[in-house]
């Protein structure tokens, strides 16, 4: 779905008395932004389509694992691996800067696969 970004085509004219909220909120989202996204994207959960988990964190909360890799690994979160906000995935999820993602894939030879990622 595409917004035009033209003005004259994005006014909604409403005879309906009850409508009206609805028209002041649609006229009143012409400052923002939208994006094309694929339909596929808005319908589908991606982690079911792709067969691999993704988790959100909090930017306080941190996974009790992450921290002791950090520990012992004396790493910061900028030297985590990056996933880009252009990612599908990412968009799917809503990820802000500077969340951590903790990413399980399945292995054949490991079993199970754990990553994080910091968006960007």
């Amino acid at each position: 779905m595409v917004f035009p970004t033209y003005t004259s085509a994005t006014k909604i004219q409403v005879e309906n008395k009850k409508a009206r909220l609805f028209k002041d909120q649609i006229n009143s989202i012409q400052s923002y932004s939208f994006e094309k996204m694929i339909q596929f994207m808005m319908l589908q959960n991606m982690n079911q389509q792709l067969n691999i988990q993704y988790q959100m964190k909090k930017k306080k909360k941190q996974y009790q694992s992450l921290v002791i890799i950090k520990t012992i690994y004396g790493l910061v979160d900028n030297q985590l691996p990056r996933i880009l906000k252009s990612v599908p995935i990412v968009k799917f999820l809503r990820l802000s800067n500077g969340v951590v993602v903790k990413i399980v894939r399945k292995s054949e030879t490991a079993g199970l696969y754990v990553t994080y990622r910091i968006a960007v």
